[in-house]
């Protein structure tokens, strides 16, 4: 079994439900109504005193900056506009705990950026615990304090985006990507020979992913580079990203593709990257 703010799920799930709040994929609300209509339907259903109620509404409504539009019919408002009111509706019984499932979802990038700063608001401001799913990486890097990666329906890992990120090269590795016009086969064994390496992956003809650990690690590896009469044009110092995280974890990459694509000679690591910054 398991306890959602201090209660059992399984004997005592109407107290359960009246600590949750619920923003489902699909929005919950009724066209035909108004704003502050559908606010207070849902807020009967927890039996709320009217009076109460009456200034919950108005304080909700003040929070998404929506009360001019509070007696406006539902179907008139902009997709982003209606999931503001499903994010408050779920709001109106002050839970403690609010599960959003895919709550950007199909809105546009302007009305995203929106709901996930509501998200943060309603973290922050309002010490809400938020449970959030989402298959978009940089979201829930952008507003979790810590994320659960799940795979076949069980969770394979759970840690901070910070550390997450750190499981992939390693807690005092660095990654480096190296753009060489005359990249062979020597230069990249002499990488792959360094005791400081654990990791070398060519993306193609021009460029090598190195993983490296040590305060000195860059030095060695130009080093290392130059001696093999490797020609550097582009240097760029890399940070994993959590799509990496998923991929390191789950092993999706090599899983989906090894009946037709050969694995790249490698230690570890994952094959993907976002730049941080380059060096010429």
């Amino acid at each position: 079994s398991a306890t959602v703010a201090g209660f059992d799920i399984r004997k005592q799930d109407a107290k359960v439900r009246e600590h949750i709040g619920l923003v489902s994929e699909k929005m919950i609300m009724y066209d035909e109504l108004t704003a502050r209509e559908n606010l207070k339907l849902f807020g009967k259903l927890y039996d709320i005193p009217s009076d109460l109620l009456a200034k919950r509404i108005s304080k909700l409504l003040d929070f998404v900056r929506m009360k001019q539009w509070a007696d406006h019919r539902i179907d008139t408002f902009s997709t982003g506009m209606k999931q503001r009111i499903n994010v408050i509706r779920a709001l109106v019984n002050e839970p403690d705990v609010l599960f959003l499932d895919e709550p950007t979802l199909g809105l546009d990038p302007q009305s995203t950026a929106e709901v996930r700063e509501l998200v943060r608001r309603i973290n922050l401001e309002n010490k809400t615990t938020i449970i959030l799913t989402t298959h978009m990486m940089t979201e829930a890097d952008m507003l979790c304090d810590r994320i659960g990666i799940l795979d076949h329906g069980k969770i394979v890992a759970m840690d901070t985006p910070t550390n997450l990120k750190k499981s992939v090269t390693g807690t005092d590795a660095t990654l480096f990507e190296f753009e060489i016009p005359n990249l062979d086969s020597g230069v990249v064994s002499s990488v792959r020979s360094l005791s400081s390496v654990s990791s070398v992956v060519q993306d193609d003809p021009t460029h090598i992913k190195v993983s490296s650990r040590g305060n000195d690690s860059f030095d060695v590896l130009v080093d290392a580079l130059r001696k093999s009469g490797a020609r550097i044009r582009t240097v760029k110092n890399l940070e994993p990203t959590l799509e990496d995280v998923f991929l390191h974890i789950t092993g999706h990459e090599v899983r989906d593709s090894v009946a037709s694509t050969p694995v790249p000679s490698q230690k570890g690591g994952p094959h993907g990257w976002r730049p941080n910054k380059r060096v010429r």
